[in-house]
């Protein structure tokens, strides 16, 4: 075979992944020994392997034969590179060197990415002056961008942009890796700035460009600059031509909210693959949009694009949040069909919580106990799992078993064990959970951890140790306050409730929607109508805190509580939905023998027209007339 021929099949064989057929060559290159003459044959077989994924094959091709070209080593160090297998590629490197051989600009360029992927700063500033002694930069642009980009990566945007200043000649790709370091810090105006200053030096932005643009604006919420730079790439054509651009406007939009406005722009793109459909049901499903998401999905594969793990993982989350059984129970074939759920941990993790959402317990534990690779997010959503669906003591028991196996319990596990434990009400287990966090040195930077704790001692009646961790807190807020202020509402302790509160607002705290609800539940049980009157109306005129329902349902149990149903009537004719079930079960509630048969016969009819009809509310019913000693016209009525 000819050697020209040989090679030009081996680069065919390559690039179309003909692996079969590349080890049929290899192996007639060596019969006829051409791998010994022709160093292109060897560096051609190197490249077929790299670019078919067996690259301890081309390793050991390049090792048997001695190959001295580095030429041939760039071609691996890419290939590791490309695999994400960046330490290996920095051992080339240095094998490189211990043969005696010469890196040329190619493999800097690829070792100081790899330097970037990895963080490996030492390393990537010993290249930077190997580079800058032997005078490269001077001729090589893509060799500046290299080190631009690797200071980038590593965050140190003050090296980045020193070596940019020091490039002999800055081109589009310059200009754009240092606006996206510029945007990965959040530094909008400064990325901006970049950009004008590249265009005044004659260099037009590109796709890469705007896209690194719009990631700026998406972190820092600048809608309006957005807008700005939407219209441009709309201006200058590049609109619906490039994935990542398309992707990065969508996910723009759905950040800000503006979901309509995302789904207008993608109509408007030529290319639409995976990943941008992704993204578009991802901004569907964190607006609260599951039904869209899902019909989302079913229209891309309509298109004859097949989902990838991430789009089912955002399909998932939606059917979890609507909840719909039957599209997660359908969604779930699919991903069995390709044994998805047992290779992917994330798909694993979501299906679990989909099933967990769903109460189904049991389907959620067998598909955790299918998983090839449990991690500890696989532990957590489980445990949270049997938390969310009252199953604490399974909760507990899968932490014993997780620890069994050699996971380390982190911060959001504890946060649920806590949760248990409260609701358990065991103080002395409470408090081994308390003391095991502490030893895994979670409790000092974790502050939804010490509002669990708060919580979670609260619940077992614990002041004491609630307080105590309170107090260990450097820095209070609304949530720990209100936290606290539970605890003594729970145990009866309405001045120490009222005492919180005002230290609350002395540390110019503002009080949430909750802290309310726990003031007024705190004055309902306590009997306190005047106080509790008073906080409500403090909440709108004081601290700008809309009312929602439950705080008039809280405010209707204080009146019906202490007999004034008529306050309490006209609570539920001032709320924003006076059809709530909610108000009118408060109005009836406990009170039933207090509450006259004409209010009753009211209260039941809007129950019974919203609520539906179920026994509880009919022995409502029967209770009232009995309390009125008229039982004989409630059977005839109800």
């Amino acid at each position: 075979m000819d050697e020209v021929l040989l090679i030009c099949v081996l680069k065919m064989c390559g690039n179309l992944e003909l692996l079969a057929k590349g080890q049929q060559l290899h192996a007639e290159a060596s019969r006829l020994g051409l791998l010994q003459k022709h160093a292109l044959v060897a560096n051609g077989l190197v490249e077929m392997y790299v670019k078919c994924g067996l690259l301890a094959k081309a390793l050991q091709v390049l090792e048997e034969l001695s190959i001295e070209d580095v030429p041939s080593w760039n071609v691996l160090i890419m290939g590791y590179i490309q695999h994400d297998l960046n330490d290996e590629a920095l051992e080339c490197y240095e094998i490189i060197k211990r043969k005696g051989l010469s890196p040329n600009a190619v493999t800097f360029i690829n070792i100081l990415k790899a330097c970037g992927n990895l963080g490996a700063m030492k390393k990537g500033e010993e290249i930077h002056a190997e580079v800058s002694r032997r005078g490269l930069l001077e001729n090589h642009t893509e060799l500046g961008n290299a080190l631009v980009d690797m200071y980038v990566k590593w965050g140190a945007i003050t090296k980045a942009k020193k070596v940019f200043l020091k490039l002999p000649v800055r081109d589009i790709v310059s200009w754009t890796t240092l606006i996206n370091g510029y945007a990965d810090c959040g530094s909008l105006d400064v990325a901006s700035k970049c950009l004008e200053q590249m265009q005044n030096d004659g260099i037009s932005p590109d796709a890469a460009t705007f896209t690194c643009l719009i990631k700026a604006c998406t972190m820092v919420g600048a809608i309006e600059k957005g807008e700005q730079i939407f219209k441009e790439v709309q201006r200058l054509g590049l609109l619906g031509k490039h994935i990542r651009l398309n992707t990065a406007l969508v996910d723009m939009y759905c950040k800000f909210g503006a979901i309509s406005r995302a789904q207008e722009v993608f109509d408007e793109f030529l290319v639409r693959d995976v990943v941008c459909w992704t993204a578009l049901m991802s901004g569907y499903v964190e607006n609260g949009l599951g039904d869209e998401a899902l019909n989302c999905f079913k229209k891309m594969q309509e298109e004859g694009i097949p989902p990838d793990e991430t789009t089912f993982v955002c399909a998932l989350k939606a059917c979890s949040r609507i909840p719909a059984i039957r599209e997660g129970a359908e969604i779930h074939c699919l991903i069995h069909r390709q044994a998805l759920s047992v290779k992917n941990a994330d798909i694993g993790n979501a299906l679990v919580i989909m099933y967990s959402k769903f109460g189904a317990l049991r389907q959620a534990q067998e598909i955790f106990d299918d998983l090839f690779s449990r991690d500890v997010v696989s532990w957590n959503v489980l445990i949270a799992g049997y938390v969310e669906n009252g199953a604490e003591d399974e909760a507990l028991m899968r932490l014993e078993q997780m620890q069994n196996e050699g996971f380390v319990p982190d911060a959001t596990t504890f946060f649920y064990i806590f949760k248990a434990c409260g609701r358990l009400g065991i103080k002395e287990r409470a408090k081994r959970m308390h003391k095991a966090a502490d030893r895994h040195g979670l409790l000092e930077k974790q502050y939804d951890l010490s509002i669990a704790l708060v919580n979670m001692y609260s619940k077992c009646g614990a002041l004491e140790e609630a307080e105590e961790v309170f107090n260990h807190v450097p820095e209070h807020n609304d949530v720990l306050w209100t936290a606290l202020m539970s605890g003594y509402a729970q145990l009866g302790d309405i001045n120490s409730v009222f005492e919180s509160f005002s230290k609350m607002l002395a540390e110019m705290i503002e009080p949430n929607v909750v802290t309310f609800i726990v003031l007024f539940s705190a004055c309902s049980h306590s009997g306190l109508v005047e106080e509790g009157h008073k906080y409500f109306v403090s909440m709108t005129s004081c601290h700008s805190v809309v009312p929602v329902q439950e705080h008039y349902a809280c405010m209707i149990d204080l009146f019906s509580r202490t007999g004034q149903f008529e306050h309490a009537i006209c609570m539920i004719g001032n709320s924003p939905d006076s059809d709530c079930t909610l108000l009118w079960s408060a109005l009836l509630g406990p009170y039933q023998n207090w509450v006259s048969v004409e209010i009753g016969k009211w209260a039941f009819k809007h129950l019974e027209r919203f609520g539906g009809k179920h026994s509880a509310l009919y022995a409502c019913m029967r209770n009232i007339y009995a309390a009125s000693g008229i039982q004989g016209e409630c059977s005839s009525e109800f």
